[in-house]
């Protein structure tokens, strides 16, 4: 199963496997979402130290090496991401601490569109149609 983290910060980037690889830590929300390696991402390696924000495509797995068992995302792609996410994303939470009425008709329909109403209703907000086109759009400005 592929996962997808969004908006994240890479940091303790380094080429292993004589520069074939990258090896990094994956940062989400503030916190350290854990180690990862990204087979034949080595030549990769100054695209990735830019700063800047990036949505990343990993499944997760076991590392074992040396007796010890770690979690480690095994990295299949990373994707630039979209300018404004983490500001669309804010917005949406404050919206989403509003009673239904109040709320702004873009943010209640991302919210439909993910079935946050359901229980136990988590999706990722790029499975938004309207999300994806407020931040295509840059029309954060004019939503809220």
């Amino acid at each position: 199963m592929t996962l997808l983290a969004g908006d994240c910060e890479l940091g303790d980037l380094a080429t292993v496997g004589e520069g074939k690889h990258l090896r990094f830590r994956v940062r989400h929300e503030g916190r350290d979402a854990g180690s990862a390696i990204a087979f034949r991402f080595g030549s990769q390696l100054d695209r990735f130290r830019r700063v800047g924000r990036y949505d990343v495509a990993f499944r997760l797995e076991e590392n074992r090496w040396n007796g010890t068992v770690a979690p480690q995302l095994v990295v299949r792609r990373v994707f630039d991401a979209p300018d404004g996410y983490a500001e669309l994303r804010d917005w949406l939470k404050d919206e989403y601490r509003k009673e239904q009425s109040a709320r702004n008709p873009d943010a209640a329909a991302i919210f439909t569109e993910l079935e946050l109403a359901e229980i136990g209703g988590k999706r990722h907000l790029l499975e938004s149609e309207t999300f994806r086109a407020l931040l295509a759009g840059g029309r954060l400005a004019r939503a809220a």
